[in-house]
């Protein structure tokens, strides 16, 4: 009786949202696996021991906002720093981890050794954004 009460009140959940559900599952492990990919090679070039994290969801949610676009603006940031040898070692001692989110807004910080992008629409000059404030930053 209990199997059947449970197994019916399941078929009542519509399938779109279910599918849906593992679809954003799927989508999100994918740009997960990027960052991690992204990381890898910034440790790499920097000689670091980064961390990376996405927070999925908030205020700049959108299909159009891939987190792992956003996090690999920030790791092309630090490895064209990490180009220069004196800005290798300020990377070093400042930066242990790098977060990516979806804000209400662009903004950038750097605060106890996380460096936190989150941003709620693509733009152009992102990367310039993401650069410049690491010019001031690793200063």
């Amino acid at each position: 009786m209990v199997c059947a009460l449970v197994l019916s009140f399941g078929l009542m959940w519509p399938a779109s949202s279910v599918s849906q559900t593992l679809k954003e599952k799927k989508l999100q492990q994918a740009e997960q696996d990027e960052i991690q990919n992204e990381v890898t090679y910034t440790n790499e070039k920097c000689g670091t021991s980064l961390r990376a994290s996405a927070e999925f969801g908030g205020p700049g949610d959108g299909p159009d906002l891939d987190l792992s676009n956003t996090c690999n603006l920030v790791f092309s940031a630090l490895e064209r720093a990490c180009d220069d040898p004196v800005k290798r070692e300020i990377v070093k001692a400042k930066v242990e981890a790098v977060a990516c989110a979806r804000g209400a807004e662009r903004s950038l910080s750097l605060n106890d050794g996380t460096l936190r992008f989150e941003q709620d629409a693509v733009r152009d000059d992102d990367f310039e954004y993401i650069s410049s404030f690491l010019a001031e930053s690793l200063e």
